[in-house]
């Protein structure tokens, strides 16, 4: 079974780095609706609070198969290293910086927090934060592989034992938007 994980998320790194993004107009609030429907149960399960704050009018222009990998990678990261002993959350919100022209989506989650000695090393492939991690060591490395894809990226902002945020800026021109009446 990890073989199997293993080489589909290689297959997946395959496939980012050999196709074309197909950019579309994006509603970012309904994407992440979608999303949170999906990770419902499970995060009901864990008493996780999922919140989606953004902005009904914040409209992106990205692919959606590719910024929908890469959020799954972060929110399934928020899920499986939550804390088990307080109340959980994790928030999507987002913010438009006119002068740098650019989307920036916040992904912030109140779990384990990454050991300030790993910081650095969470986006390199085939890295695992510790011998007990379950993963294969690739889910950042994808999630930053297909924010690239689109000329974006991913970082993580910081990451304490209260709180860990990552971010994913998407640029400007054909790639991101906020207004509804603004043609692509």
């Amino acid at each position: 079974q990890n073989l199997d994980v293993i080489l589909q998320r290689l297959l997946i790194v395959n496939n980012l780095k050999t196709s074309d993004p197909n950019i579309n107009p994006i509603h970012l609030r309904a994407f992440f609706f979608e999303l949170c429907e999906k990770y419902a149960e499970l995060c009901h399960d864990y008493d996780i609070h999922l919140m989606n704050d953004i902005s009904e009018n914040t409209i992106i222009a990205a692919d959606d198969k590719i910024l929908k990998v890469a959020v799954e990678i972060i929110l399934e990261n928020a899920i499986q290293y939550r804390n088990n002993y307080r109340p959980n959350y994790i928030k999507l919100s987002a913010t438009t910086h006119y002068e740098a022209g650019n989307v920036k989506i916040h992904i912030t989650d109140n779990g384990t927090g990454i050991p300030e000695d790993l910081k650095g090393k969470i986006f390199n492939m085939f890295f695992r934060g510790s011998e007990k991690a379950d993963g294969s060591g690739l889910g950042l490395y994808i999630a930053k592989t297909a924010l690239e894809k689109m000329n974006g990226n991913v970082r993580l902002e910081s990451s304490d034992e209260s709180e860990t945020v990552f971010s994913i800026t998407l640029p400007e021109g054909k790639m991101a938007v906020e207004n509804t009446q603004q043609p692509f």
